[in-house]
């Protein structure tokens, strides 16, 4: 009877340590990723939309001069298929034909989510066949339209878009306290 043979063949797997330092590492890396990562979801929130609203603005001044007529970005009512002219929150933005006999055309609707507060200097901006923004009166404008997001996760929750009686708009990112107007 032979006793104490030992065999050549090594176990595989992992050790309890092994097992613990991975599961320690694993949990160090989500502690330091998900905050970073609320923060960029809470950004696109904010930003994509306002790139939205931004490219809006220039599809309405490119067809104001293709067309050779006045387009208009305006607030959009609480449904997003009228312009609304009164104050306050922007529930979305209409791009539209203005009618010279019969319906308005509506060309582009965007409508905001409800965790954005958007406000604007004016409530209707009137691009004419020359691309410059004007007011319902033809007066030329410059304004503001600010798209904000209370989250903290993020410094920079306000995207202004900036826009001149040009007809430029640009984007600009910053960190506003509440969500009041621009």
């Amino acid at each position: 009877m032979v006793t104490g043979i030992r065999s050549n063949v090594r176990q595989r797997g992992l050790t309890l340590v092994e097992l613990m330092v991975a599961v320690a590492v694993l949990g160090i890396a989500l502690t330091i990723a998900v905050p970073s990562f609320s923060g960029m979801i809470a950004a696109s929130r904010v930003s994509g939309p306002a790139n939205e609203a931004l490219s809006a603005m220039h599809f309405a001044r490119s067809e104001a001069i293709r067309l050779n007529r006045n387009i208009e970005v305006c607030k959009s009512n609480a449904a997003g298929v009228a312009c609304d002219n009164a104050s306050g929150k922007w529930p979305g933005l209409l791009v539209m034909q203005p009618a010279n006999s019969g319906t308005a055309v509506l060309l582009r609707q965007i409508m905001f989510d409800s965790a954005l507060t958007v406000n604007g200097t004016h409530p209707v901006l009137r691009f004419n066949a020359e691309g410059f923004i004007r007011s319902t009166s033809n007066s030329a404008i410059s304004g503001t339209l600010r798209l904000c997001i209370t989250s903290a996760q993020l410094s920079d929750n306000t995207r202004d878009i900036t826009y001149v009686s040009g007809g430029r708009a640009s984007v600009s990112k910053k960190a506003v306290s509440g969500c009041g107007a621009p």
